[in-house]
């Protein structure tokens, strides 16, 4: 469940928690990630950790009573914002925001659950574990959502935390594999389902028959029911759907392509049967469509000339 963080920051909900986003014109050009420090019952506040690691402590029985989370190398406008629930008191409100303190110091009072979210930077996720007395670690979980424990009397003893950046998806290349294949790479994992569709994909107004994904999802291997000629057709690719969320999807795609064949046909098959009383049929299937008197077929070292592509002389 999420809880609403107001422009105030002014509220305190035990059922979610849910932020409210604030537009910026531009982020910085550096990595933006995110500072974090505990103050721990017989410790204080630790030294800063960042980026995913280990805040608090494990295995000590000891409670975090209180945080500090600050963004770093963020862009102009963006604030973190973070809620806790404490022992005796629920949800501390109002939410502390960019560095300031939340939770109590002196008090010998345990954090049982956090929120955490982001401001001012669209498509940027924070994402947040927690390791809890009698638990531990707690699967992750992002953006307003809670973590932790209410109402079990059950401490938070440590935290990471981590900045997730957008992911940004396209069509990196389109490459002719063979005269009837194609390869479309993409900046980003693509979800498989949806890139397996052939209406996804068209050159003029052609379908594939099949769209393969490849085991890293990076890429799509098309295949066309006949060779391609070697002219400019328009290829288009559809808007695909990211593997990690569905809300993104690469850019319609459509560029004039020329179905280059860079690849040499191989045989992959070698049958032999009877034909009437004495004759033999040799057929011999290649990897693509190979074109009529394009091949010299010999048996023995002699050259056969009675050759048909498909049944046709």
């Amino acid at each position: 469940m999420k809880k609403v963080f107001k422009k105030t920051l002014s509220i305190a909900l035990a059922s979610s928690v849910i932020l409210a986003c604030f537009a910026v014109s531009a982020f910085a050009t550096t990595t933006v990630g995110v500072s974090y420090s505990a103050h721990v019952q017989n410790i204080g506040w630790q030294s800063a950790v960042s980026d995913g690691a280990t805040a608090g402590t494990t295995g000590q029985s000891l409670r975090v009573e209180a945080l500090k989370i600050n963004l770093t190398n963020a862009p102009a406008g963006a604030s973190i914002a973070y809620q806790v629930h404490v022992q005796d008191k629920g949800w501390v409100s109002p939410a502390s925001k960019d560095g300031a303190i939340a939770g109590t110091v002196g008090e010998s009072k345990r954090v049982e659950a956090i929120a955490i979210a982001l401001g001012g930077m669209p498509g940027y996720s924070v994402q947040y574990r927690v390791h809890v007395q009698n638990i531990g670690w707690m699967a992750w979980t992002k953006d307003g959502n809670i973590t932790g424990t209410t109402g079990k009397g059950l401490r938070i003893e440590a935290i990471e935390v981590k900045i997730v950046a957008p992911v940004t998806l396209a069509v990196a290349s389109v490459t002719a594999i063979d005269a009837t294949t194609i390869k479309v790479a993409f900046t980003a994992p693509v979800d498989s389902t949806d890139a397996a569709l052939v209406a996804k994909y068209t050159l003029d107004a052609t379908n594939p028959t099949t769209a393969k994904v490849a085991s890293d999802k990076m890429s799509v291997s098309l295949t066309f029911a006949s060779a391609e000629a070697a002219a400019a057709k328009i290829f288009s690719v559809q808007p695909i759907n990211s593997s990690s969320d569905s809300s993104v999807k690469s850019a319609l795609y459509s560029q004039a392509f020329t179905f280059t064949d860079t690849t040499a046909p191989t045989i992959t098959s070698v049958t032999c049967a009877t034909s009437g009383s004495t004759g033999k049929v040799v057929t011999i299937t290649a990897s693509e469509p190979i074109a009529a008197g394009s091949t010299v077929f010999k048996i023995d070292g002699s050259a056969q000339g009675d050759v048909s592509l498909n049944g046709f002389n």
